[in-house]
């Protein structure tokens, strides 16, 4: 994969490269399966949405994707609720439209609401010197880079903090302040301790290895490069500031005002009494990133350690779900005020990109040449494919599927969006969207009290 570094002239590069696949040693045997597979849809049906349905299905069936979810908010209302299985005689249970997923990094929007209401509940200040939460000192022997000292907490939702990572190997140099994304170096961190440490290495392990060993390329808020670490860093303050850590803060001051009660936190270990979250396939195999064995695991289970990477990419949801939490960024959802919603659409330190695009906190915002913003964010990671997209138009579509890749060799993302967008933006023009609000059926109000 490319360095994830756009400056000004790269942004229009990003749908590709933000969350994109990691690169993996081996090919799991016995995964092929042949294209053109029909798909099955759940959820209620709708004459207008078939192109909706067309376009989800002819981008599973060309890759042979177990199955994908799909939600479409128009105007504040859920108007379209659909879960979808390959039929490919592997007598695979239909899924429903509540099906859970691994979103990848569309997990960064809500670290960063979190951020922002732990800031709106002083808890902490966006602003804040990373180093008043989190402890940066490195292993010993090694030197810190004295740029962590400038990081601050908005920095790092932005992107801005200063580290430049990537994903292959063969693109890693030191000289060019180019470092391996350190959630593929479990087993690196593991033995640079000493003495050498035992697998699952610890949140504050991958700390102290990156600040001494892997120097900043950029004074913090000087530019813009994606960085999945840094999104890490902002869960481990939550951690130290909330009273019951990063996960449980999300629950209570995310979650529960918009009456979330189903989404789950990843996990790297297959555990098949999970409620409701759908299996994961890749055809690739890695090293364990939670086991000492030598003995290679399939990338989706066990390729990262997605405990310790919960802020930056590992909540598990549905998409339904996920389309409700994206009310916050368009009125707060009554997890944020005015002025909290104001920081959490707003650009960094180094300001636009191209065209005025930026990255607020937690998605990217792309001014519209009639007026208005489209936001977006994509995700990826083994056995995982995840996009949503809200138009100035009023819409928003939430899209997640439960692989990353196959023989095929077709893309997984940049393509998709576009299927999607073009039924959707007909809808719009034609005044064709449902009226119903299925918001109603999947969060029924509560009943009075006493009742």
């Amino acid at each position: 994969m490319s360095e994830r570094r756009i400056g000004r002239r790269r942004f229009g590069k990003l749908a590709a490269a933000a969350g994109a696949g990691l690169a993996a040693p081996g090919l799991l045997a016995g995964r092929a399966r042949a294209a053109g597979y029909e798909v099955e849809a759940t959820g209620e049906p709708f004459p207008l949405i078939g192109g909706l349905d067309q376009a989800m299905k002819d981008y599973m069936s060309a890759r042979s994707i177990p199955n994908g979810a799909l939600a479409v908010v128009y105007q504040g209302r859920l108007v379209v609720a659909r879960g979808y299985t390959l039929i490919d005689g592997s007598n695979r249970p239909l899924i429903e439209p509540t099906a859970l997923f691994r979103l990848g990094s569309l997990s960064k929007a809500i670290t960063a609401t979190a951020t922002i209401a732990a800031s709106e509940d002083d808890l902490l200040g966006a602003f804040d010197p990373l180093r008043d939460h989190v402890d940066l000192t490195p292993l010993p022997g090694d030197q810190a880079d004295p740029l962590l000292n400038d990081i601050t907490l908005w920095h790092l939702l932005h992107h801005e903090g200063g580290w430049t990572h990537v994903s292959d190997p063969r693109e890693v140099n030191a000289d060019r302040k180019l470092y391996l994304e350190p959630l593929l170096l479990d087993r690196e961190i593991r033995d640079a301790h000493s003495p050498a440490l035992s697998l699952p290495i610890s949140q504050e392990d991958v700390v102290r290895f990156v600040s001494g060993r892997q120097r900043l390329a950029f004074a913090p808020g000087a530019d813009f490069v994606y960085c999945n670490y840094g999104y890490l860093l902002l869960g481990m303050a939550l951690d130290a500031v909330t009273p019951d850590g990063y996960a449980q803060w999300v629950r209570d001051r995310v979650f529960a005002p918009l009456g979330l009660d189903r989404p789950l936190e990843g996990q790297s270990v297959r555990d098949p009494q999970r409620p409701g979250e759908v299996e994961y396939f890749s055809q690739h195999t890695a090293l364990s990133a939670v086991s000492d064995s030598t003995v290679e695991v399939p990338t989706p289970y066990g390729q990262i350690n997605r405990e310790n990477w919960l802020s930056s990419g590992s909540w598990v949801m549905s998409a339904i779900d996920y389309a409700r939490f994206l009310s916050v960024y368009e009125d707060g959802g009554g997890v944020l005020s005015g002025s909290g919603l104001n920081f959490l659409r707003g650009p960094g330190h180094s300001g636009t990109y191209e065209s005025d695009r930026y990255y607020g906190c937690g998605m990217y915002f792309d001014p519209q040449p009639g007026g208005g913003y489209d936001w977006w964010h994509t995700g990826s990671s083994a056995g995982t494919t995840t996009r949503f997209f809200r138009s100035h138009a009023g819409y928003t579509w939430v899209a997640l599927f439960n692989q990353s890749d196959d023989p095929s060799g077709l893309p997984y993302t940049g393509v998709f969006p576009m299927a999607l967008n073009e039924p959707a933006d007909l809808l719009t023009q034609y005044g064709g969207w449902p009226s119903r609000d299925l918001f109603e059926e999947y969060f029924p109000p509560e009943p009075p009290e006493g009742r």
